[in-house]
């Protein structure tokens, strides 16, 4: 989608949305190998912090993108949505 929109930071966006992947399962083992409630609280907590972070910081950044250009499309040939 990002290169669709000509994103210039559509690499490094990618890359942290595998990091933040990867950082979610780390949390999501730790909750696996210790199902305690304060585990589930922790984990709770810890993928909130990760998610709202990202957004905040990185997706704000697409946005901002967004709103300075008057944005077409790189190609117009998208396939219908089902």
């Amino acid at each position: 989608m990002f290169e669709l929109w000509r994103y210039p930071k559509a690499l490094e966006h990618a890359q942290e949305h595998r990091e933040i992947l990867g950082a979610l399962n780390n949390i999501s083992k730790r909750f696996q190998q210790d199902c305690s409630e304060y585990e589930l609280i922790e984990s709770g907590l810890n993928v909130k912090a990760a998610l709202i972070e990202h957004l905040l910081s990185e997706d704000m950044k697409y946005r901002n993108y967004n709103e300075q250009r008057d944005l077409k499309p790189a190609s117009t040939t998208l396939a219908p949505a089902h």
